[in-house]
């Protein structure tokens, strides 16, 4: 689990709450009065937050990704919310599409990846809550605002980061 709070202006550095784990924002942002607290405003192009991969805090099982995101336009291409697909073939990424479109795949059993996309577009200019959920050898699920917005049935455990 991770939670990132941006209440605390400490330039490029970030730290997850939960994990006290430090991260690192690339690209150009500012910080911007969010739903709560403090967020931050990323280009629109190629801003994103990194850390170093810990296998301690690997996925196993079933589990849920959230985030909130208030969008000023849509992405050109499947921009990332969360993705953890490094190397390619394993992990999970959850995105927005380019045409305002949710979508969470996932590697699992032998396959790299089970796809679920909303057919719902989020809104733009509005603080959205995104969630993703799996559940090995039953299905993964996409949702905004709470309301289920797509569905994929799935067979396998997921492929876990190596």
């Amino acid at each position: 689990m991770e939670w990132w709070s941006f209440d605390k202006d400490t330039g490029r550095d970030v730290f997850d709450e939960v994990g006290q784990k430090k991260g690192s924002i690339n690209g150009n942002f500012e910080y911007v009065p969010g739903l709560i607290g403090k967020a931050i405003k990323l280009d629109g192009f190629r801003t994103y937050i990194t850390r170093k991969i810990d296998l301690s805090d690997n996925l196993e099982g079933a589990f849920t990704v959230e985030s909130w995101v208030a969008l000023a336009s849509y992405p050109w291409s499947w921009a990332p919310v969360i993705d953890c697909t490094y190397p390619e073939g394993i992990g999970f990424f959850f995105g927005i599409d380019q045409v305002g479109y949710v979508g969470f795949k996932v590697a699992a059993g032998d396959s790299w990846y089970y796809e679920a996309t909303s057919m719902v577009k989020i809104p733009l200019n509005q603080w959205t809550h995104l969630a993703a959920t799996f559940e090995p050898d039953n299905k993964i699920e996409v949702f905004i605002n709470g309301n289920k917005v797509a569905e994929e049935n799935v067979k396998g455990n997921y492929i876990r980061l190596t």
